[in-house]
């Protein structure tokens, strides 16, 4: 077990697959954000334009944890006082960097939620408006009607 180098090959091999993830993600988000959007007004603009950043960012902070686990793996604690130190602070950021992934992950979906809210509202408003002018239109159809048959009763 003391010289066991199957911990820094399983870090290297995880922190190759995070990075990998991390490069998959940033060449989906870059497609994404260069595909042409309706943008029917300026919060839908804002909106996408943040997401875009926090999925970048998310992007930024998973090569990076992937960094993080491929050094941490391989810091070898036996060699001395300074390896130890270097190897406590390496996981600490680790963890930091994961929870500001959460948190990252917790806000896009949280903004996302809002997003589909606010065009949830605009769509039934939309619908409401529409079902009005229908109405009238009905109305407007039968007050012709009955004054048309208004007129005719009133001839004969």
């Amino acid at each position: 077990m003391e010289n066991d180098p199957s911990v820094g090959v399983a870090s290297a091999v995880l922190a190759v697959v995070v990075i990998g993830i991390a490069f998959l993600l940033t060449w989906r988000q870059r497609l994404e954000s260069r595909r042409p959007r309706n943008l029917s007004d300026e919060a839908d603009a804002r909106y996408f334009a943040r997401q875009d950043r926090r999925r970048y960012r998310g992007a930024v902070l998973l090569a990076l944890l992937g960094l993080g686990i491929g050094v941490g793996g391989n810091i070898d604690i036996r060699a001395g006082q300074s390896e130890r130190i270097a190897f406590v602070a390496v996981w600490v950021i680790v963890l930091l960097l994961v929870l500001q992934t959460l948190v990252l992950a917790f806000l896009d979906l949280w903004s996302t939620r809002r997003y589909a809210d606010r065009q949830r509202r605009k769509l039934a408003e939309e619908r409401r408006q529409t079902l009005e002018r229908e109405i009238e239109a009905v109305r407007e159809t039968f007050r012709r009607s009955r004054s048309q048959k208004n007129g005719k009763h009133k001839r004969t």
